[in-house]
C-alpha cells in the first residue's frame, strides 16, 4: 500500500512541476508579448542565431557555419554549434506549413527559450528533492523566478546557446547528487560531453565537476562506478559531438575556443583514465588520491605536449589591437563590482543568500554522508561561481543558478521556523522566508540608492539600443539597394536579420582583424576610415548615434569619424542618403571614385 502511495506522490509533484513550468513559460511570453511582436531579439548573439538558422534552413551546409553575408564573398568565421540551432530549425519547419514564415519565427523564437527553462526547472526540484526534502521541489523553481540574471538566459526570443549551457550544467550537477552512482555518473558525464558541444565557455565549471566526482571516489570507495560511468560517458559524448557538430576541417586543428581535438583528447585520456582506476583494488584514499593525481599530471602532460596554446588565456589567441580596442569594453567581461551599483545587487544577492543557505546545509547533514556529499558538490561549484564574477560578470547566470539550492535550503529552515507560529502569523512568515532568501528584499532596498555614473550611461544607451534594434527603424533600409554596410559591430548582426544588406563584422573574436579595423575607423581620423572602408569595399556607412557601442567611439575620439558623423559632418568622399519614416538611422553612399 504504501509503495502504491509513493508512486502517487511521484507521479503528482511530476505533474506539478509541469504545471509550473507551463505558468511560468505563460507569465514570461506575457512580459515579452510586445517585443515577441517587433521579433526584438534582445542581442547580438540571439540576431545571429536566427540568421544562421534561416541560412540553414535555405540550403546552407550542415557544417558551414561561416556567416556569408559578413565579411563577404568569404564570410566570416562563427564557431558554434548546429545542436542548438537544432530546437529553433524543427519549431519553424513544425509551424511554417501553418503560418507565414515570419509568424513561424516568432513562435520559434518564442518557444525555444522555454525548453531548457524547462530542464532547469526539473533539474533544481530534483537536487531539492534529493537533498532537502521530497516536498521541498517547489521552492527552488519559484526562487528560480527572482534569478533575473539566469531567467534572462531562458526568455523568449533569449535563442543563443547561454540558456542550454545553464541547462546542461544544472543536470551534470543533478548527476552529482543522484544516488544510483552508475546512472549519476553516465548523466553528469552527458551532460558534459553536450556542453562542450555547444561551446567552452563552461569549461571552468565541467572540469571542476570532473574533480568532485574523482574527489567522490577518493573519499568513499564504493562511489567507484560513478567515476567509471562519468569517465566514459563524458568522453564518448564528446567524441561523438567532435564528428557531428565539428567542421570536418576544424576537428583536428587544435583549436582552443571550441570542442576540437586538444579537448577529446583531454577527455578520452581523463575518462579511461577514470575507469581503470575505479577498477583497481586501491584499498585507501591516499592510494586513491595518488593514482588520481598521476593521472591528472598525465593529461596535463599529453596536453601541454600536443596543443600547449590550450593551457594559457584563450584571450591571447584573439587579435592584438582587437583585444584591446573591443574586448577591454564587453561589459561582460568585465568584474561584477566594475558594474553599476543596482547590477551588482540584483546579481549577486541571491548568490550570496545562497552561499548562507549552503553553510546551513552542510552543518545540517554533518552526520549523514551521503546528504553531505552532495551538498558539499553543489555548494563547491556555487562558491566557485560567486567567486568568477569578481573577475567576469559574464558568470552572474550560473552563480544564481547554483545558488538556487542554498538559497532553496534557506527558505526551507525559515519556513520550519515559521511553521512554529500561530496560524494568523504563519502565512506572513512563509512570504517573508521567500522574499529574504530569493534577495528580493536586498533588491527592493537597492532600487532607492541613486544611480550612479556608471548606470545613469548604461541606461541612456540602453535607450538607443532599444530603439536602434526596432523593425520600424530599421524598415527603411530595406528601400536602400542591397549592399554591405560598414556599421557597428554591435548593429551588424540585427542588421542581417531585418535588412537585406551584408555587413562588415560583428562581435565574434575569430575574425579580430576585421573587428579592430572597424573600431580604428570609428575612433580614428576619416581619412584613415576612408582607407578601412575601402579596403572591405563597403557601399555604405552606417551609424545609430547614442548606442552603446557609440560611446566608445565617442569617448575615445571627440573629434573622429563617428563623432564627426552623428555631429552632421561627413567628408566629402560620403554621399547622404535620406532615410523616409521616423528612423534614427543615418546612412551614407561611399563614393568609389
Amino acid at each position: 500500500m504504501n509503495d502504491k502511495n509513493d508512486e502517487a506522490r511521484d507521479r503528482r509533484w511530476l505533474l506539478l512541476l509541469a504545471l509550473f513550468w507551463l505558468a511560468a513559460a505563460i507569465w514570461l511570453v506575457s512580459q515579452k508579448w510586445a517585443a515577441i511582436k517587433g521579433l526584438a531579439l534582445p542581442d547580438t548573439d540571439d540576431n545571429l542565431r536566427l540568421q544562421q538558422v534561416r541560412d540553414w534552413l535555405g540550403g546552407q551546409g550542415w557544417f558551414d557555419l561561416r556567416q556569408h553575408r559578413m565579411l563577404p564573398p568569404g564570410g566570416a568565421d562563427i564557431h558554434w554549434s548546429r545542436l542548438v540551432d537544432l530546437p529553433l530549425a524543427g519549431l519553424i519547419l513544425l509551424f511554417k506549413p501553418f503560418l507565414p514564415i515570419f509568424r513561424a519565427e516568432q513562435v520559434a523564437v518564442t518557444i525555444a527559450p522555454l525548453l531548457p527553462l524547462g530542464v532547469i526547472v526539473a533539474s533544481l526540484a530534483f537536487i531539492s528533492r534529493r537533498l532537502i526534502a521530497p516536498n521541498a521541489w517547489a521552492i527552488a523553481p519559484v526562487l528560480l523566478m527572482f534569478a533575473w540574471s539566469t531567467l534572462g538566459m531562458v526568455a523568449p526570443l533569449r535563442i543563443d546557446h547561454h540558456g542550454w549551457q545553464l541547462a546542461l550544467m544544472m543536470v551534470m550537477v543533478s548527476g552529482l547528487v543522484m544516488r544510483r552512482r552508475a546512472a549519476g555518473g553516465a548523466v553528469s558525464g552527458l551532460a558534459l560531453g553536450l556542453s562542450l558541444a555547444i561551446g567552452i565557455e563552461l569549461l571552468p565549471y565541467l572540469g571542476l565537476t570532473a574533480a568532485i566526482t574523482s574527489l567522490f571516489w577518493v573519499a568513499d570507495r564504493a562511489e567507484a562506478p560513478r567515476m567509471a560511468a562519468f569517465g566514459a560517458a563524458s568522453a564518448g559524448a564528446a567524441a561523438l559531438s567532435l564528428m557531428l557538430f565539428i567542421p570536418p576541417d576544424a576537428r583536428w586543428l587544435g583549436l582552443c575556443d571550441a570542442l576540437s581535438l586538444a579537448h577529446v583528447q583531454a577527455l578520452a585520456l581523463g575518462g579511461a583514465g577514470l575507469v581503470l582506476l575505479a577498477a583497481l583494488p586501491l584499498p585507501n584514499w591516499w592510494a586513491r588520491l595518488s593514482g588520481l593525481l598521476l593521472l591528472g599530471g598525465v593529461v596535463a602532460a599529453s596536453t601541454w605536449v600536443s596543443h600547449p596554446q590550450c593551457l594559457g588565456d584563450p584571450s591571447a589567441l584573439i587579435d592584438e589591437d582587437a583585444r584591446r580596442l573591443w574586448l577591454g569594453n564587453v561589459r561582460e567581461a568585465r568584474p561584477i563590482y566594475r558594474q553599476p551599483i543596482q547590477t551588482l545587487i540584483a546579481s549577486m544577492s541571491l548568490p550570496f543568500l545562497g552561499l548562507i543557505g549552503f553553510g546551513l546545509a552542510i552543518w545540517e547533514n554533518r552526520r549523514n554522508p551521503a546528504r553531505l556529499r552532495g551538498w558539499l558538490a553543489v555548494a563547491t561549484l556555487a562558491a566557485f561561481s560567486f567567486a568568477f564574477c569578481l573577475f567576469q560578470t559574464r558568470a552572474a547566470p550560473a552563480a544564481q543558478v547554483l545558488g538556487l539550492s542554498g538559497a532553496a535550503m534557506l527558505a526551507w529552515s525559515l519556513i520550519r521556523l515559521a511553521h512554529r507560529m500561530r496560524p494568523p502569523f504563519r502565512a506572513f512568515a512563509v512570504a517573508g522566508a521567500f522574499l529574504l532568501s530569493s534577495g528580493l528584499m536586498i533588491q527592493l532596498a537597492a532600487k532607492a540608492l541613486p544611480a550612479d555614473k556608471r548606470g545613469r550611461l548604461v541606461s541612456k544607451a540602453g535607450v538607443a539600443n532599444k530603439r536602434c534594434a526596432t523593425l520600424g527603424a530599421l524598415r527603411p533600409l530595406n528601400r536602400v539597394p542591397p549592399g554591405t554596410m560598414f556599421t557597428f559591430l554591435d548593429l551588424s548582426p540585427r542588421l542581417l536579420v531585418t535588412t537585406h544588406h551584408s555587413a562588415i563584422t560583428g562581435p565574434y573574436h575569430r575574425n579580430g582583424k576585421a573587428i579592430a579595423d572597424v573600431m580604428k575607423a570609428f575612433g580614428g581620423t576619416a581619412d584613415a576610415a576612408r582607407a578601412i572602408v575601402g579596403r572591405y569595399h563597403a557601399d555604405y556607412v552606417l551609424i545609430c548615434p547614442g548606442v552603446g557601442e557609440s560611446t566608445i567611439y565617442a569617448r575615445r575620439a571627440p573629434n573622429g569619424f563617428y563623432s564627426e558623423l552623428a555631429a552632421g559632418r561627413a567628408p566629402d568622399w560620403l554621399e547622404p542618403m535620406p532615410l523616409a519614416g521616423d528612423t534614427p538611422y543615418r546612412l551614407w553612399k561611399v563614393r568609389k571614385n
